[in-house]
């Protein structure tokens, strides 16, 4: 299979049976398992994963985890974040540029990306609003295991000929 070929200080790229749409049609059919089953066919303990024409970098071992997440400004997720809004959404050249301003904060606490921090960070604070949430969620779940328990139960079904 055809894949483009990853760059010298790039993770390898994982097997795709699916040149165009890369690994969407894993992804749909085994939701994050998916990435468990790459994983195990990729040796290395990072991979490239293209998706839709983007590139995904997968980490699977605790160790380089760790190791990522001790450098917030080397890897962060608002550039990610912001390019992925760009890119999926269609934005506009200055509207990239208005996602992009300030993403890291480096220039002080403003701008689309600092705020958006702010306003989730006040909306998950423990108090009332997060106790409305979880119990939202809750009753989701609930519905959800009572929906699976019902598909569950042996029931007698009626055939007409």
């Amino acid at each position: 299979m055809l894949q483009d070929q990853p760059r010298a200080r790039e993770p390898p790229a994982a097997p795709s049976w699916f040149p165009y749409l890369g690994h969407a049609y894993g992804l749909m059919k085994h939701n994050f398992e998916y990435f468990v089953m790459l994983s195990r066919q990729v040796s290395a303990p990072v991979f490239t994963v293209k998706l839709l024409g983007q590139k995904m970098y997968v980490v699977t071992t605790l160790g380089l985890i760790q190791a990522i997440q001790r450098q917030p400004r080397t890897l962060a997720f608002p550039p990610i974040e912001a390019k992925f809004a760009s890119t999926i959404c269609g934005a506009s050249r200055e509207r990239q540029e208005i996602l992009n301003r300030n993403v890291n904060g480096d220039e002080g606490h403003w701008g689309l990306s600092m705020e958006a921090y702010d306003g989730m960070r006040a909306a998950l604070k423990p108090g009332p609003q997060l106790d409305d949430m979880n119990r939202v969620m809750i009753q989701k779940i609930a519905a959800a295991l009572d929906e699976l328990q019902v598909l569950t139960q042996p029931r007698k079904i009626e055939l007409v000929i």
